[in-house]
């Protein structure tokens, strides 16, 4: 990764494991170790079931 947002693994790995360890957490969307409100696309059925299918076709080697 280059520029300037990316994050080094430390910093990149911390709500990771703050979700994973912390005894608070709750199932949800997580950044900077906080619960936050998913953008709006996460809630469309249509777009979730047509990013499944494309990612299960980029695993297979089918796409692009």
């Amino acid at each position: 990764l280059s520029g300037g947002d990316a994050l080094v693994d430390v910093t990149g790995a911390r709500t990771s494991v703050h979700c994973a360890t912390a005894p608070d957490a709750v199932s949800g969307y997580y950044d900077n170790q906080r619960l936050k409100q998913p953008a709006s696309q996460a809630g469309d059925r249509d777009a979730r079931a047509a990013l499944w299918a494309r990612t299960e076709a980029w695993l297979d080697g089918d796409g692009a």
